[in-house]
């Protein structure tokens, strides 16, 4: 699916720079892109960008993944762009399950992705 994403320039809210290695990486693939992108896949992806907490936790709950970039464990402190996509799959005792993509196991915990410790919580927290 990667291999296929759309891309900048060709594509001005596609991906810029390698999703592989991050050679000439300027920002990930913008919401409304991805959104697109994966209506090619299946067609219930919608963009959801602006929702609050309560429409997200009721589409979590009604069965719906809900995708969102957020912080690495690789960034800098002082790095406060949201680069990094990781999955709220589920909601419970008012706490999200959230999966991050960073990690080579399911099971690896925080400390074993990119050290910082504000951003690593693991391959599932």
């Amino acid at each position: 699916m990667q291999d296929r994403l759309p891309m900048y320039p060709s594509n001005p809210n596609g991906q810029k720079g390698n999703v592989y290695t991050g050679a000439g990486f300027g920002w990930v693939i913008k919401p409304n892109a991805l959104a697109a992108y994966g209506k090619t896949y299946g067609g219930n992806t919608i963009d959801i960008s602006g929702s609050n907490t309560v429409q997200i936790i009721n589409r979590v709950l009604n069965g719906q993944p809900v995708l969102y970039y957020g912080f690495s464990s690789y960034q800098k402190n002082s790095d406060k762009n949201r680069n990094h996509a990781k999955v709220i799959a589920g909601y419970n005792n008012g706490k999200f399950l959230v999966y991050d993509p960073l990690y080579y196991s399911a099971n690896a915990g925080a400390g074993s992705g990119g050290k910082n410790m504000l951003y690593d919580r693991g391959a599932r927290a």
